[in-house]
């Protein structure tokens, strides 16, 4: 449960899984411990291996997009891990099918900086150190590279026909025989940028505005009048063999064999991709077309409550059918004839999430529109209730269909509203409720039995219809709620300092030492709960709430935390790392890669033997779901399938 307060204040493709069994299994598990994933085995609790997927989102800004069809693309997002003197990098490979991007794999130590695609079974991915990777339509591999020099871009015409370039005269040639190294007409040429048009035939542009042409492998400097050259480039790009442009301070278009100045030194062009007539370029950050021999903002009706010229774009890349545009804070739009059919992402951040029975499930948090993130056929995508924004603090799934959510929407100039939804099995209903709640947490024990909680309220459904139960001793509450119980439900509250039961008709208190408030809370049974408060656990025995130690290292605090079963504890910690504990104590399990998600929201899931299996699922920023596969081995004979998700 995430508590409404704190609202305020990136890998493997799931598709057709393979299963790795005995030594490639040890030598993975012996690889995970040392590598300081997986839990260090103990007395009733085993080694456990993570294999995890991301399954919706999972990044945080593109740095270039390569089109494989109008429903598919792959994308690069490069991430600073450890700073300068000794910089480590990660790049996420991201892959869009449909309306959905998510991170499929994790390259560690690169950084990559342009990606090309050659249909839907090949691609290349070029950066720093001469890094060079190749997707061979299953996964993404390194590549032997014959230069250590950063390559800045690469383009194919196909999957033998395609050339590289980078600092210091860095140009190399792709073809059926693999890598070689081209020597360039220009000495130390310092290449921004690089266009293939059509087959065997290459454009490529240096920082100083000097532009090279190649045909059949052949390169020659072009001859461009001198008063015509741009003083800095930053790339090329071409609609046609006929019609390109350079871009950078100024912009120089290419037609029908001859040059012209299109953009003075003033304007100053980042980035630069046609959709037919028309170029779409990055200026200042703010989106501009070239069409007719004239330059004119952008202007595209947005939905889910985006303004366009509200966007600081950073690039823009060609797709068949418009234009990717590249904005901060992760933000994809695709544009075409004025028109905008694609934004991502449509939610900002996800801060709860749950399960239901069948394993799918809803994620939610703030968001342009009243956007949830659902799975109900096993695969995570989006659902928009209506164009209001709102902020969903907390959800509860009762089963596969039946869901309550709880937040705030924003409507007539601003104006903040609580907000309640209902989910039917066929998407998130809006429901009306007083103006005046103030709501933060929902739980539920059946269809007929489902309790809201807020800052001085509390409310039960019955199937009917809401109750206020103006009897509630909360004061203070933190929108905490958690239900157990089969025969006589119990509902706990979280309050400030206190907690509070409802058994019945009879309510207890219980007072936390400080005036801290309760911002999770779990009960796994009615004598087996967990609640934190300030960085601080306590536990409920059936009698008192007493403090439980917890292995936080300096600077750690408790994000969420989930209690699946009795005596089982899973804490979701900020910096982002696990803690699970279960009968002889603590087990960390640091998240590694998907650190970067910035998980905000936890729910596990146990298998028939959870000693063997266990699934933590995550929900974060940017927005982000990611499943993560904890597997451990019960002996060194008997060693159980690992599921890596490397097939299509």
């Amino acid at each position: 449960m995430v508590a409404y307060r704190r609202y305020l204040a990136r890998v493997v493709r799931g598709v057709q899984p393979r299963p790795i069994r005995g030594l490639p299994l040890l030598l993975l598990a012996v690889w995970s411990a040392a590598a300081g994933l997986a839990a260090p085995a103990g007395a009733g609790d085993g080694l456990r291996i993570p294999v995890w997927e991301v399954l919706y989102g999972g990044f945080r800004q593109l740095d270039d997009v390569a089109t494989v069809s109008e429903s598919e693309a792959w994308g690069i997002d490069s991430l600073l891990v450890s700073p300068p003197p000794s910089p480590v990098f990660r790049t996420a490979m991201v892959h869009r099918r449909g309306t959905v991007w998510r991170v499929e794999q994790v390259l560690d130590g690169a950084r990559l900086a342009s990606i090309a695609m050659a249909g839907p079974s090949f691609g290349l991915g070029v950066g720093d150190g001469g890094a060079i990777v190749r997707f061979d339509g299953y996964r993404w591999w390194p590549m032997a590279s014959p230069t250590r020099l950063n390559l800045v871009d690469v383009a194919l015409a196909a999957a033998d026909d395609g050339w590289a370039v980078g600092e210091l005269g860095a140009l190399l040639r792709w073809d059926a025989q693999g890598w070689s190294v081209v020597e360039p007409p220009v000495v130390l040429a310092q290449f921004v940028g690089l266009e293939m048009p059509t087959a065997n035939e290459a454009w490529a542009v240096t920082a100083l505005g000097q532009v090279l042409h190649a045909q059949d492998g052949r390169w020659q400097v072009e001859t461009i009048d001198p008063d015509l050259r741009l003083e800095r480039a930053a790339g090329i790009s071409f609609t046609s063999p006929e019609r390109g442009m350079v871009y950078g301070y100024g912009a120089l278009e290419y037609r029908d064999g001859r040059w012209s100045r299109v953009a003075d030194d003033t304007t100053i062009i980042a980035s630069l991709a046609w959709h037919g007539e028309v170029a779409y370029a990055v200026i200042e950050s703010q989106l501009m077309a070239y069409e007719a021999g004239a330059w004119e903002p952008v202007e595209a009706d947005l939905p889910e409550g985006y303004a366009l010229h509200e966007l600081t774009f950073v690039g823009v890349a060609s797709v068949t059918d418009g234009v990717w545009a590249l904005a901060s804070d992760g933000i994809i739009v695709k544009i075409a004839d004025g028109q905008v059919s694609h934004v991502w992402p449509p939610a900002a951040r996800l801060e709860t999430l749950d399960l239901a029975r069948s394993g799918d499930g809803w994620a939610a948090g703030r968001a342009l529109s009243s956007a949830f993130v659902g799975s109900e056929d096993g695969s995570w995508k989006l659902t928009v209730t209506d164009t209001l924004q709102s902020a969903v603090f907390d959800l509860k799934l009762v089963g596969d269909t039946d869901g309550w959510a709880v937040g705030s929407t924003w409507r007539d100039g601003g104006r903040e509203l609580p907000a309640l939804w209902r989910y039917d099995g066929t998407g998130w209903r809006s429901v009306a409720i007083d103006k005046t709640w103030h709501l933060g947490g929902v739980a539920a024990r059946a269809s007929d039995d489902v309790w809201l909680a807020g800052r001085d309220l509390v409310a039960h459904f019955d199937g009917a219809g809401w109750r206020l139960l103006s009897e509630a001793p909360l004061r203070d509450g933190t929108g905490a709620v958690a239900v157990t119980g089969d025969e006589e439900p119990e509902v706990w509250f979280g309050g400030t300092g206190q907690l509070f039961r409802l058994r019945g008709t009879e309510w207890i208190t219980a007072t936390l030492p400080g005036p801290y408030p309760v911002d999770h809370l779990d009960m796994a049974a009615s004598d087996d709960g967990w609640a934190a408060s300030a960085g601080e656990l306590f536990h409920y025995d059936g009698q008192r709430w007493l403090a439980h130690p917890v292995p936080l290292q300096p600077g750690e605090s408790i994000q969420d935390l989930a209690a699946p079963r009795r005596g089982e504890l899973w804490l979701l910690l900020r910096p982002p790392a696990l803690l699970r504990y279960w009968t002889f104590g603590w087990r960390r399990h640091d998240l590694g890669l998907l650190g970067v998600v910035e998980p905000n929201a936890l729910q596990v899931r146990s298998g028939e033997d959870p000693q063997v299996t266990t699934e933590v699922w995550l929900a974060g920023g940017w927005p982000s779901v990611v499943r993560l596969h904890l597997v451990a081995p019960v002996s060194s004979l008997a060693l159980p399938s690992l599921w890596l998700n490397t097939a299509r």
